[in-house]
């Protein structure tokens, strides 16, 4: 990560890499350069996922990653994804593309969080020209 030293590095399944500073966690994949996810060590009791790019991982290779950061850590009552169709994404334009990634979106998290993608609840809202998604862990989930 530029500019922070990196507190741990671990290699997990597939060739992922999970690094982590004093901020973040993070986690790429070695084969594909466009593979990031990255969130945020949580502050007021809310994780942020600031980089959610699953590049050519499928939804459950992208999902259990994301569980690998979450490791280890209380589930917290809500999850923030920063940025969910960022502006570079080539299905940003069409209103399709939006659904496909919001989709994709529920469906990583409940993979993360090992709880049925109906049982989340979200709310999308616009903040400074992008697109962020809350997510809502029910109580009866918030224990691992």
């Amino acid at each position: 990560m530029p500019g922070s030293e990196p507190l741990g590095r671990q290699q997990i399944f597939r060739d992922l890499l999970i690094e982590e500073d004093e901020f973040s966690r993070c986690v790429s994949l070695v084969d594909d350069p466009v593979f990031w996810v990255r969130v945020r060590k949580p502050t007021k009791g809310e994780w942020r996922v600031t980089d959610l790019n699953p590049g050519a991982a499928s939804v459950l290779e992208t999902g259990l990653a994301l569980r690998a950061l979450l490791e280890n850590a209380p589930r917290p009552p809500s999850m923030l994804i920063c940025d969910v169709l960022p502006d570079w994404r080539e299905d940003a334009v069409p209103a399709l593309g939006m659904e496909r990634r919001l989709t994709a979106t529920r469906e990583i998290l409940a993979v993360a969080l090992g709880i049925p993608g109906d049982d989340l609840k979200t709310e999308l809202r616009e903040v400074a020209g992008r697109l962020n998604l809350r997510v809502a862990v029910p109580a009866p989930h918030m224990l691992h």
